[in-house]
């Protein structure tokens, strides 16, 4: 129905009440007054009504990189078209990811829903289980044009699973190393695409010189599914252990058991 602006609401005969409507385009605080056309000795009523600006769209902000599967807290805000929180907002979203590195993915962000906003804003542990870069988006449940996402957060690996065929070796024979990597419930994580090094760490003699083990990083081409199977080789007797490593942190690493290597 079109809107007609009215100075004047007629009660009909035998009714009690009339309904109208208002609306504003400035925030404020006004006061709707009803009385009289015609004195007739009646109380006037007022009453004080609140305007806001309606929430347009929602910032995320959240810290990066990230551990898979380990929860991590995203500050939620809807806003107004100024750009500025919008304070009256206690509506309800949905929260997803976009894919970029790579560009799509299997795994889903938990929980997937958010409510008790206050004051506009909602910060939530969020949980995602796998690895790569993704954006955060989030939408009005009710109205999905009201959207928006935050951008370039970084998923690595809790650790990684690190194994051979055999715990015996030969030196300089080719073995096939497999390396997984894993969330934080010790999962693999299929968009895992590296890199990662691989070294490997003396046991028996204690020090070793000029050895050399190849390969020794894992690049995206190596990895289906967040697992690396590569075929290696190190050309030194004696035991030791590979440990592999990722390059977005050094912390984030995995050892495999004791390999011993004979002539």
């Amino acid at each position: 129905t079109p809107w007609t602006s009215v100075t004047q609401a007629i009660i009909l005969k035998d009714s009690s009440e009339v309904t109208f409507y208002y609306k504003d385009t400035a925030t404020g605080k006004p006061t709707i007054t009803v009385d009289e056309a015609e004195d007739r000795g009646w109380d006037a009523a007022s009453q004080l009504i609140t305007i806001v600006d309606e929430g347009k769209s929602f910032e995320v902000s959240a810290v990066s990189p990230q551990i898979a599967g380990l929860a991590f807290d995203a500050k939620i805000t809807c806003l107004n078209d100024q750009g500025g929180a919008d304070t009256s907002y206690q509506g309800s979203v949905n929260i997803s990811v976009h894919y970029l590195s790579p560009n799509s993915g299997t795994k889903k962000i938990t929980p997937d829903t958010a409510t008790g906003f206050t004051n506009g804003v909602r910060t939530i542990p969020l949980t995602y289980p796998d690895c790569g870069t993704i954006e955060i988006v989030v939408e009005d449940s009710s109205d999905s044009s009201k959207s928006g996402l935050y951008g370039q957060i970084q998923v690595i690996p809790n650790s990684f699973s690190v194994t051979t065929e055999s715990t015996s070796q030969t030196v300089s024979k080719a073995f096939t190393l497999t390396v997984s990597a894993l969330s934080l419930t010790d999962q693999i994580t299929p968009n895992y695409q590296g890199p990662a090094t691989v070294e490997a760490v003396p046991v028996s003699p204690a020090t070793v010189t000029g050895a050399s083990l190849s390969p020794s990083s894992l690049v995206a081409a190596n990895f289906v599914g967040g697992v690396a199977a590569v075929s290696t080789t190190y050309d030194r007797w004696g035991t030791v252990t590979l440990k592999v490593s990722a390059k977005a942190n050094v912390a984030v690493k995995g050892t495999s058991g004791n390999l011993t290597f004979a002539p």
